[in-house]
């Protein structure tokens, strides 16, 4: 679904998560494929660098999100992929986990998948073309203890994960990952 586009305008890549761990393994082949990448992250120490941008965005907060693709777009006027990847984990027992532990796990892995998703998807659908690939992961189905809240919002993009094309446009994919957490 990835258009090749202009030969002299790679292709743009968003990748929520990129300044570490998966988010960063994936720039990492994203450049090597080509791709100019903007890297979405709370912890990201905003610069613009050879393969691209880093942008200090909170995916849980619906304006910080529309900044951050504004950005990218304003930038490089198009976006062709989106991968998500920000994440937390918790491993801590069912009856100890607190709401605000569930909200802060919630809040990333699944809204953030949502609000960042949104937002691109409608400039994917008006573009007429993109995908979008989220980061499942395998404790969704394995039942690691202490697991719940992540599983439940690791699971939760799975299942949304399949829904994303309906309302964006038959010109927008999207997937879901799932590694191993």
């Amino acid at each position: 679904m990835v258009p090749d586009g202009d030969p002299k305008r790679p292709r743009v890549a968003v990748v929520t998560g990129g300044a570490s761990g998966i988010g960063a393994a994936v720039i990492a082949g994203l450049v090597n494929a080509g791709y100019v990448t903007a890297s979405l992250d709370w912890a990201a120490e905003e610069k613009v660098s050879s393969h691209g941008l880093s942008i200090s965005a909170d995916v849980r907060d619906p304006e910080s999100v529309e900044r951050a693709v504004s950005r990218v777009l304003s930038t490089f006027g198009r976006i062709d992929v989106l991968v998500n990847c920000a994440g937390v984990g918790l491993t801590k027992a069912f009856l100890e986990t607190s709401i605000s532990d569930w909200n802060r796990v919630v809040g990333v892995n699944l809204t953030g998948t949502f609000l960042v998703s949104q937002c691109v998807a409608r400039w994917m659908a008006h573009a007429g073309s993109g995908a979008i690939v989220n980061v499942g992961s395998t404790a969704t189905v394995l039942g690691t203890p202490g697991q719940t809240a992540y599983a439940a919002s690791k699971g939760a993009v799975v299942v949304a994960s399949g829904k994303v094309v309906y309302g964006s446009g038959d010109r927008v994919a999207a997937d879901v990952a799932t590694v191993t957490a």
